[in-house]
């Protein structure tokens, strides 16, 4: 599959960010207008259930990420974190969100190959379908940030207000915080990060995802929990959200071993392990990982989802 053309969503790291990179109160005045409709929404009942659902449907009332807030994604290494996400925002383009990832550890034309998989619900779609998909994702709706390697706080939240200013997007994706050129030890900076980048979040309206990997633990044999994201304490504490990704290792090993005992358990369980708006649900759903497509199910014999052009 040849996804080797210029997407017009990829944003160069080339970009003058000068006039970005001023404190978040310079961006931060806005005319009464720009409220009105979350005011409205507040006034009628309407701002507990607003924002994009997660895609299985057990969840729907539950739980979702709401216009001005900050989720933490997390999970050990290898756990499968970065593909969920990718899959909960294929479906937010279907619904209409507007996208924009920053991802560092993974080229653009990686992070879209996947993305295209997901929309083609098999692994091998033919180029004239990764050429439609790649047209209509272009067209206003998902932009990258094209930049590998380790980038400056400065930079990751300059470009984060460009992209809102120009793009007018509804997510952002930070993949992940170990990307963003501060220490693991280094406490305060990480949490005067956190606290720019959730700023900028209440300030403009969008939802901010943010990766931040689970220490390491002597196994992974059970899903992590709050205490061990890696890195500030604050970092949940501070998140509207917390997120965590599992994979049933367990599984995947009987199964290499020829063992068909477990082939009917979940593959992966997602957590909601802190919410604080909404109804304040917490709780994990158990899902089935679909291979050809890379989506993940809400029950083994679940039909995947289809994009919606």
């Amino acid at each position: 599959m040849n996804t080797s053309f210029d997407f017009p969503g990829l944003v160069p790291d080339t970009l003058d960010l000068s006039d970005y990179l001023d404190p978040e109160q310079s961006h931060a005045v806005r005319p009464a207008n720009h409220f009105a409709d979350r005011a409205v929404d507040i006034l009628l009942g309407r701002n507990i259930a607003k924002g994009l659902p997660l895609p299985w449907p057990r969840t729907h009332g539950k739980f979702a990420f709401r216009p001005g807030e900050m989720t933490v994604w997390t999970g050990f290494k290898g756990h499968g974190k970065s593909l969920m996400i990718s899959n909960i925002l294929f479906h937010g383009l279907n619904e209409g969100e507007r996208v924009f990832i920053i991802s560092p550890e993974f080229k653009p034309a990686d992070v879209l190959a996947r993305k295209i998989r997901q929309a083609a619900e098999n692994s091998s779609p033919p180029e004239e379908f990764a050429r439609r998909f790649l047209e209509w994702a272009g067209d206003n709706r998902l932009w990258l940030f094209d930049h590998q390697g380790a980038l400056k706080p400065d930079t990751v939240t300059a470009v984060i207000r460009y992209a809102v200013e120009h793009y007018g997007v509804d997510h952002v994706l930070i993949d992940s915080l170990m990307k963003c050129g501060i220490g693991a030890d280094d406490y305060n900076r990480q949490k005067q990060f956190v606290d720019d980048i959730q700023s900028i979040a209440h300030q403009s309206g969008i939802h901010l995802h943010l990766v931040a990997h689970a220490r390491k633990c002597e196994n992974d044999d059970k899903p992590p929990r709050l205490h061990d994201v890696k890195g500030t304490s604050e970092l949940c504490d501070m998140a509207e959200n917390v997120l965590t990704v599992w994979k049933n290792k367990r599984k995947l090993n009987a199964q290499s071993r020829g063992d068909t005992s477990l082939d009917d358990l979940y593959d992966a369980l997602l957590t909601v392990d802190s919410q604080r708006n909404g109804d304040g649900w917490v709780g994990a759903i158990p899902l089935w990982f679909h291979q050809p497509s890379g989506q993940f199910l809400a029950g083994a014999n679940h039909p995947t989802m289809s994009w919606k052009p």
